[in-house]
């Protein structure tokens, strides 16, 4: 009776505050499809994520941001450490960027810059075999890389 008592307790502490996981890989935005680019979207790892922008917006000059995350009953909770911003570059029309009429800048150089302090949000989560869905908007599980 000890033992299972024990057990209870042992099991109810560790369910408290169970943190979980994402499965590694790349989950992209609205669709498992690929095609000549990514949508936006997320690569997690154990406890990192790195989100990237729609790949098809060429005028953005934001091209991901990141940083580590937790989840926590249904919420997960990301702290934004950098922004990886593309500086210079270019204006033309592009045959790839399509989703502001084909503009785009090219050629830019990719910098990362530090967020000080870092940017805390939070989401509602809910975690799929094939796909999660965060804030009601659904990412689907693309590769394990």
């Amino acid at each position: 009776m000890k033992k299972a008592f024990v057990f209870v307790i042992v099991y109810f502490f560790v369910m408290q505050f169970c943190y979980c996981q994402i499965s590694k890989g790349f989950w992209q935005e609205k669709t498992s499809n690929v095609s000549d680019a990514y949508l936006g979207g997320y690569y997690f790892t154990d406890s990192t994520f790195e989100y990237t922008i729609n790949g098809y917006d060429g005028l953005n000059p934001i091209n991901a941001l990141g940083g580590k995350y937790t989840i926590k009953n249904n919420v997960i909770y990301f702290t934004v450490e950098y922004i990886k911003k593309t500086i210079g570059g270019t204006l033309c029309r592009s045959m790839t960027a399509t989703l502001n009429d084909t503009w785009s800048i090219e050629g830019g150089k990719i910098t990362t810059t530090k967020l000080k302090p870092a940017v805390k949000a939070t989401a509602k989560i809910e975690l799929f075999k094939d796909y999660i869905i965060i804030d009601k908007q659904k990412f689907y599980k693309i590769d394990t890389n």
